[in-house]
């Protein structure tokens, strides 16, 4: 009963079992199990058990077997609590299947009308006091029979019950999500946090476009430009959001979420920190490539980590968090130069009352930004979420570029017009 329901990492949606059941690491447990073996796996409840059920017939389906050939491979014992699922790499045998319908009307803790055998015929339980003979309960699960012999199809089961019995992936690990829609306290804290943003965004906004209307010199504010609140917006965004998606689909090899939460953490943020470092050392338009490249690489991981981790299966686990690790440096470097070279680039256009302004844009925005990771993630998979993080930075590069341009042209203005007061003096 590997059912702890207890938060994983950062993300409390997904809890630290939830890949454990989901189509991929059903299809692992099939191609382990012998020919006489059994998975059993002790639900909570029967909602529980059923998703089993759904995402185990996948699985097998993608080993090509039909839906009716891999019904013949389970069963569930049902009960209102502590319903048992069944899963065998082959046929369950006949002697199994009377052994098990005997136990499930012989012992109490298990109710043949929740239950699922296959090879169990379906009989219907007369009703007392019917005059009919058409009236009675069926003796055994008539959802779960209808799947097995083809009159109810799987999708129907997966989404006309009421609940989410829609197979979870190791791209959407929401095993124990049975609503269709995203909870609501993820849009609360979306929009609170979106108000939070354009509050810090347009209040401090005006005050700037004010000093450069009137020309100030004083504080030191030279032009005031949308690109910079946009710049610290995308990386904001992008730094949270990718930060969530690897960590989600880095732990799944790692084991110890506790562990290898504090291990990643730290391997990202010194290679962030190293990135911070020698952003000092280069000119701001290096910032714009380490934009492209920290896009580049987000992508990059996407695609090619879970194959090297699947290859790496057989190594040690010091092995497997070592590559982790140095995945997180590669990926943290790049992005940690962006922040301090805004910050610089801020500091020039509109002098040292920017610098606050921008942390509080870019912490604004990684609230939203973590708010909108697990979103994009329950809607459509940890993969679109990192893809999400890869465009935010894509963004934060373009901005960045025009406000360096845009630098230079300022500069290129006053140099000629320095020229020409030049010689009209002599």
């Amino acid at each position: 009963m590997p059912i702890t329901k207890s938060s994983q990492s950062l993300n409390a949606f997904a809890l630290s079992e939830s890949y454990l059941f989901t189509k991929n690491a059903f299809e692992d447990y099939y191609d382990h199990l012998t020919n006489n073996g059994t998975l059993l796996v002790m639900a909570h409840n029967m909602p529980e058990a059923a998703k089993m059920m759904t995402t185990a017939v996948a699985a097998l389906q993608s080993e090509g077997l039909s839906v009716q050939q891999a019904m013949r491979r389970l069963y569930i014992l049902g009960s209102d609590m502590m319903p048992l699922f069944g899963l065998r790499k082959t046929p369950l045998p006949t002697w199994e299947a009377a052994f098990l319908h005997l136990g499930v009307h012989n012992f109490g803790q298990f109710d043949p009308r929740l239950s699922y055998i296959p090879g169990a015929e379906q009989q219907m339980a007369r009703l007392p006091l019917s005059t009919s003979i058409d009236q009675g309960v069926p003796m055994m699960n008539p959802v779960f029979a209808g799947v097995a012999d083809g009159r109810l199809s799987l999708v129907r089961l997966e989404t006309g019950t009421g609940m989410n019995l829609v197979p979870p992936t190791d791209n959407r690990p929401f095993f124990f999500q049975y609503d269709f829609s995203t909870p609501p306290v993820l849009y609360a804290l979306l929009w609170l946090s979106l108000g939070l943003l354009v509050a810090v965004l347009v209040i401090p906004a005006s005050w700037f476009k004010g000093l450069t209307a009137a020309n100030n010199t004083q504080h030191n504010v030279r032009k005031f430009s949308w690109w910079l609140p946009v710049f610290f917006i995308s990386i904001g965004l992008g730094y949270i959001i990718i930060e969530l998606a690897l960590f989600q689909k880095l732990v799944l090899y790692l084991g110890d979420p506790s562990r290898s939460l504090a291990l990643l953490l730290a391997a990202l943020f010194a290679g962030s920190g190293a990135g911070s470092l020698l952003s000092n050392r280069t000119k701001p338009s290096a910032a714009v490539v380490a934009g492209l490249a920290s896009a580049v690489l987000a992508l990059v991981i996407l695609f090619i980590a879970p194959p090297i981790f699947n290859s790496l299966q057989a190594a040690s686990l010091s092995t497997l968090r070592i590559f982790a690790a140095v995945v997180l440096l590669v990926q943290g470097f790049p992005m940690g130069m962006m922040f301090p070279t805004g910050l610089r680039v801020a500091e020039k256009r509109l002098g040292g009352p920017a610098i606050p302004w921008m942390w509080a844009i870019n912490g604004s925005a990684s609230v939203v930004g973590s708010a909108l990771a697990i979103i994009i993630a329950m809607i459509n998979g940890y993969n679109s979420s990192l893809a999400a993080g890869a465009i935010s930075y894509l963004v934060a590069a373009s901005s960045l570029a025009i406000l360096l341009r845009g630098n230079h042209v300022s500069q290129n203005s006053v140099m000629e017009d320095e020229n020409e007061s030049t010689f009209s003096l002599h």
